[in-house]
């Protein structure tokens, strides 16, 4: 449990920390999509709250381990 909410933990403070390049990474393949800036900025939002659900999850596996050491 220790494990995973760590690992949640650093995957959202990755994802909100540095959304720029999480957008850049995903259209690697084509991106000419990125041209529009509107666009840019929606998915720069979108990864920032999935970086935000990551960050709220963790606490949930990370409060179990705290609870099992009493």
């Amino acid at each position: 449990m220790f494990g995973l909410g760590l690992f949640s933990l650093v995957c959202g403070y990755l994802l909100l920390l540095r959304p720029v390049r999480s957008v850049e990474m995903l259209f690697t393949s084509d991106k000419s999509k990125l041209d529009d800036e509107i666009t840019r900025r929606l998915w720069k939002l979108y990864v920032q709250m999935g970086g935000f659900c990551f960050l709220v999850w963790s606490l949930l596996p990370l409060s179990e381990f705290i609870k099992s050491l009493r």
